[in-house]
C-alpha cells in the first residue's frame, strides 16, 4: 500500500509542477534548485539502500538519467523568462509542454526495458523519483544560467 501512496505523491507533484510551470510562477533558488536537489538525493539514498543493484539496473537507471537531463535542459531552453519587479519569473510555454510528455514516455519505456530485463531498482519508485530530480535539475542550470546572464535575480 506504501507503494501506492508515494505513486500518487509523485504524480501529484509532477501535476502540480506541469500546471504551475504552463500557469507562469516566480523562480526561488529554493524552488528551482533546492527541492530538485533534495528529490534527487532521496531517490539516491532509496537506490543506495536497494540490494541486488546489478550492471542491467545501473545501466537502465544511467540512460534516464542522461533522457531525463536532456529533457531537463530542453525544458530550461524553451521556458520564457522575464523580469518581474527585478525578480525572475518564468513560463512553460504550451509548445514547451510536450517535453513533459517526452519525459513521461520514456521513463515509462525505461521501466518496461528495466522490468523486461530483471532490473528491478531501475523501475523502483526511487528510481523515477531520482530520474526526476535530475530532470529538474538539468532544468534548473539552464534557467539559472539563462536568468544570471539576463540579469534577472531569484525571488528570496
Amino acid at each position: 500500500m506504501g507503494d501506492v501512496w508515494l505513486g500518487l505523491l509523485v504524480l501529484a507533484g509532477v501535476t502540480f509542477t506541469i500546471f504551475t510551470q504552463a500557469k507562469g510562477l516566480t523562480l526561488s533558488w529554493r524552488r528551482v534548485v533546492l527541492l530538485p536537489a533534495i528529490v534527487s538525493v532521496i531517490g539516491l539514498v532509496g537506490l543506495i539502500g536497494t540490494a541486488g543493484v546489478g550492471p542491467a539496473d545501473v545501466l537502465c537507471m544511467m540512460a534516464s538519467a542522461v533522457i531525463a537531463a536532456a529533457i531537463g535542459i530542453g525544458q530550461g531552453v524553451s521556458m520564457h523568462l522575464e523580469a518581474r519587479n527585478g525578480i525572475l519569473w518564468g513560463r512553460m510555454p504550451v509548445r514547451g509542454l510536450w517535453l513533459w510528455v517526452a519525459l513521461i514516455v520514456c521513463r515509462v519505456a525505461m521501466v518496461a526495458v528495466a522490468y523486461a530485463i530483471g532490473a528491478k531498482a531501475a523501475y523502483s519508485f526511487d528510481a523515477i523519483i531520482l530520474t526526476l530530480g535530475i530532470n529538474r535539475l538539468a532544468q534548473a542550470a539552464v534557467v539559472g544560467t539563462r536568468g544570471l546572464k539576463a540579469g534577472m535575480n531569484f525571488a528570496s
